[in-house]
């Protein structure tokens, strides 16, 4: 059984941005879907990593799993300039 997210990011939120704070899910700015993408990343990521950057508008990474997560999960970001 496979599952897909698809969340739009509010333009201010960012990659370099690591950590999650309460104002981001419930402040007057709240990033929609963020709470989404945070139980996705609990339940999907694991394992080792490979990212992909062959598109300079586009980046993409994915989790393998490991023993106990035998599902992992693939991201994409793209700034929408895709051809």
């Amino acid at each position: 059984m496979s599952e897909c997210i698809q969340v739009r990011i509010n333009a201010s939120f960012k990659l370099c941005h690591s950590c999650v704070y309460h104002a981001d899910l419930y402040g007057p700015d709240a990033i929609p879907g963020l709470k989404d993408l945070m139980i996705a990343r609990n339940r999907f990521a694991y394992g080792h990593c490979t990212d992909n950057f062959a598109n300079m508008n586009c980046i993409g990474f994915m989790r393998h799993g490991d023993v106990e997560h035998t599902r992992g999960c693939i991201v994409l970001c793209a700034n929408g300039g895709i051809e």
